[in-house]
């Protein structure tokens, strides 16, 4: 014997009629979630809510078939069916148990009057309540609801952001607009007209009619065209469009040649070498690859050009024992010279953990050395990276790093 069962007193839950209707062995209460299928009804394309309202308990389902809905003067007991699928729901017949029949009807806010207990109802949901003025039930077996479904076709909304031109804020806050096209079966529906929202007002904004996006600040912003149907002949659609907007703002510290003695650990600083032009040390490369010497525009004693952040170093240590840098922000690696112990020859510069990590400044050149060798910091010209050599006859000079 099944402790709780369901039947379907119609064809299909997809027909024009289906019968709402308790038909479980044991008698128990619904619980506020979709009971649909509880109820005798396909799950996927009906709900079926009660809700206690002030009452103690959840409507009642009685092994007898009883539904009952319990009354409460500050809010009684309600059942609300709906359609998951769209269809509308025309009229629906109650069967109520004899000498419990005062149920109350509404769509929307609206109380319907029925006749022999048959509503029409001409919406997607309804609601039943116990209509009671005294502490009195309401009982039903069941309820056959008569419905159609809509005539309206799918339809498909995308969007065309050619007309996006800008997401830098820094160029400026007009973005250029959003469009949007509507069609039903490949082909475009005549007159539609979307609606436009963002979900992130602090990184840009879009007129609802229009589609013009407005820049506000840097970050990722999700905007929707919804496109609303036509009742019985299109479906509602929609479409959605991330972007991400930035703030290439030119950096707007003054780089200027600074003796490093003079730096402190809070300072940043960039170090550049002379080799006919001028070359920044990148902090970026980790241990695979020896820094890039990125060229930089330097005017007497100060770079004039950009200086992305790859480029910039704080600093530890003193002239007597010596400096260790660091790229900007971070103390977990420094720059050090890639080489093994009783190595002559030239070697790479890293970044990394590695132990030849003290420089000190000999000749206007960045020096470090280990058992076998002093080595020089600078530019290798044919590959554009910084080296260790074991000589500064030959190569550029260094100059102090440049500091903001």
């Amino acid at each position: 014997m099944c402790l709780l069962c369901v039947s379907v007193i119609s064809a299909s839950a997809w027909g024009d009629s289906v019968t709402l209707q308790y038909s479980g062995s044991t008698t128990t209460n619904m619980d506020g979630s979709n009971q649909a299928a509880t109820l005798g009804l396909e799950a996927a394309a009906w709900s079926v809510v009660g809700d206690k309202g002030n009452n103690s308990n959840y409507p009642g389902l009685n092994k007898d078939g009883d539904i009952r809905l319990y009354y409460n003067a500050s809010g009684s007991n309600t059942l609300t069916i709906s359609s998951l699928t769209g269809a509308t729901i025309t009229s629906i017949t109650i069967t109520y148990n004899t000498g419990y029949e005062n149920g109350k009807v509404l769509v929307g806010s609206s109380v319907v009057t029925g006749t022999n207990g048959t509503y029409n109802i001409n919406s997607s949901s309804f609601v039943v309540t116990n209509g009671n003025t005294s502490n009195t039930q309401v009982r039903f077996s069941k309820i056959v609801i008569n419905y159609t479904l809509s005539s309206a076709v799918n339809t498909t909304t995308t969007i065309d952001a050619s007309g996006i031109t800008n997401t830098d804020v820094y160029v400026g806050t007009a973005a250029g607009s959003l469009s949007a096209s509507v069609t039903a079966g490949g082909s475009p529906v005549v007159g539609a007209t979307v609606t436009w929202s963002g979900n992130n007002n602090a990184v840009a904004t879009i007129n609802a009619s229009t589609g013009a996006v407005t820049l506000v600040g840097e970050g990722t912003v999700t905007f929707t065209a919804n496109y609303a149907g036509v009742t019985n002949e299109y479906k509602a659609s929609s479409d959605t469009y991330e972007m991400t907007v930035v703030d290439n703002t030119p950096d707007i510290y003054i780089w200027e040649e600074t003796a490093l003695n003079s730096l402190s650990a809070t300072d940043v600083f960039v170090i550049v070498g002379n080799n006919s032009n001028n070359y920044a040390m990148t902090n970026d490369n980790g241990t695979s690859d020896a820094p890039d010497a990125i060229e930089v525009t330097v005017a007497g004693t100060k770079i004039t050009s950009s200086v992305a952040n790859n480029m910039k170093w704080n600093i530890s240590g003193n002239a007597t024992d010596g400096y260790t840098f660091y790229p900007n922000g971070s103390t977990t690696t420094w720059l050090y010279c890639n080489t093994t112990a009783n190595s002559g020859s030239n070697t790479n510069m890293r970044v990394g953990t590695g132990p030849r990590k003290v420089f000190e400044l000999s000749s206007n050149y960045l020096l470090t050395n280990d058992t076998y060798k002093d080595r020089y910091v600078s530019v290798y010209p044919d590959n554009l990276d910084w080296r260790g050599y074991v000589n500064n006859t030959t190569q550029p000079t260094t100059h102090p790093p440049n500091h903001q």
